[in-house]
């Protein structure tokens, strides 16, 4: 089963602030979402209905995947110390 993987626009505003590098690393392991939407680095968030948070390094990704329809949302990708603060 593979999901479709869809980005909010305020992702793209978020993607622009982080180094090239670390850009593509994170963007490859979104793309791997589509096959596993609950990696062994991703932690669903209290307080947060159907919200998921994906671990890399610095950076997380915050996404919601609904898994009738196959659809992967990715709402955030920040610096953990600014990536909670909604």
């Amino acid at each position: 089963m593979k999901y479709i993987i869809n980005y909010k626009n305020t992702v793209l505003k978020d993607m622009r602030l982080i180094p090239k590098k670390i850009a593509y690393t994170i963007l490859d392991e979104i793309d791997q979402l589509a096959f596993n939407p609950r990696p062994k680095n991703s932690k669903k968030l209290k307080n947060a209905e159907h919200l998921y948070r994906l671990r890399l390094g610095r950076y997380r990704v915050i996404y919601h995947f609904k898994k009738r329809i196959e659809i992967i949302t990715i709402t955030r990708v920040k610096h953990r110390k600014d990536v909670y603060k909604f």
